[in-house]
């Protein structure tokens, strides 16, 4: 993905960020949370983990994971400032008394140490993202030996017949429900377009494998046209 739709995209979800939660249960019909649940199910997350959410947006992965890190931490990672308060303020209500860290910083070059996290889940941020193979670099130095990582993104559909009805969605149906629910369909217009520019699944192992990564396994939702990338970092180096 080009830089120049990164940058579009941040500016996006600065302006689109009061309405972000309510356009994602209106596109998805409600179904993007059970499709995060199933992502964090995959991360086998402990009461004592701790939890990295990269390119965290409002928050909904970390309300995935939350009930499972009782005892842990779940940290949210994002760029943007207007999506954090969101999240900041979602997560305040529903978990006031749980260890939540919230900062803005970039999925390039993480503020943390090596060997920080336990797991780390990036939902539906790599199609987004300029360069994934410095986030998984990044998602790897931080994780612990034998931690894992698990990334849910828009992926190709594998059946021939659901293929071009979901492509149709995306451009057609997701600016106009947009334009319906909160009269800024500009704003989603070139959104789905990023998913042109994500890598198919097989390509998308081979980065996390490129990382360092081991075990990758993909499972596909919806038809394929959604995937959950599973890996997990060895017990040793070069393992």
């Amino acid at each position: 993905m080009s830089q120049s739709i990164g940058n579009r995209n941040q500016e996006t979800f600065t302006r689109l960020a009061n309405d972000y939660d309510k356009l994602n249960s209106l596109m998805t019909m409600g179904l993007h949370r059970h499709w995060r649940r199933e992502a964090v199910s995959h991360l086998q997350i402990q009461p004592d983990d701790w939890v990295l959410d990269l390119a965290a947006g409002t928050g909904d992965m970390a309300m995935a994971a939350l009930p499972y890190a009782m005892a842990g931490q779940v940290s949210l990672i994002d760029n943007n400032a207007a999506m954090l308060e969101i999240a900041r303020q979602k997560l305040g209500n529903a978990w006031p008394s749980r260890n939540i860290a919230i900062c803005r910083a970039d999925g390039h070059a993480l503020p943390f140490p090596d060997h920080s996290y336990d797991k780390v889940m990036i939902g539906f941020g790599l199609r987004l993202d300029s360069s994934i193979e410095h986030t998984l670099g990044e998602a790897f130095r931080v994780l612990r030996p034998g931690g894992r990582c698990v990334s849910l993104d828009l992926s190709e559909p594998d059946s021939y017949w659901f293929k071009p009805l979901f492509k149709g969605y995306l451009q057609r149906c997701v600016p106009l429900l947009a334009r319906l629910a909160v009269e800024k369909s500009y704003d989603y217009h070139h959104l789905p377009d990023s998913a042109k520019f994500h890598p198919d699944p097989l390509t998308v192992s081979y980065l996390f494998e490129s990382a360092g990564f081991i075990n990758c396994a993909t499972k596909p939702l919806m038809r394929g046209a959604l995937a959950v990338h599973v890996a997990d970092k060895g017990m040793k180096a070069g393992e």
